[in-house]
């Protein structure tokens, strides 16, 4: 979920708009919005747990020995680098987070 204030347009019917929500207003908001987004993504994430998937390894990740894999419905898993991109493997789901799952290669 993307989460996004709106931002007046010059020439716009809203540009002049009367009673519009204040900017600290719309901060409160999108910082709430942005809480429950990551909390009801963190318990989508949780079912995954304990699973163990099918993954295609996509990209290297940005910290130092480990990857990205790809489940069939293209969640992101980290797991260490003992694969190479291209490859299918089998991961077991350790941990999450709102944004991805971490994981270790099993056979």
């Amino acid at each position: 979920m993307h989460v996004a204030r709106y931002t007046f347009r010059p020439f716009t019917p809203a540009y002049v708009e009367k009673g519009t929500v204040p900017e600290p207003e719309k901060k409160r908001r999108s910082r709430l919005l942005s809480r429950l987004a990551a909390d009801v993504a963190a318990r989508v994430n949780s079912k995954y747990a304990g699973r163990t998937a099918r993954a295609l390894v996509t990209e290297d990740r940005r910290r130092a020995g480990t990857l990205i894999a790809r489940t069939l419905t293209y969640k992101p898993v980290v797991i260490p680098e003992v694969a190479e991109p291209g490859e299918w493997v089998k991961v077991k789901v350790t941990a999450f987070t709102p944004h991805y799952l971490i994981g270790e290669v099993v056979d």
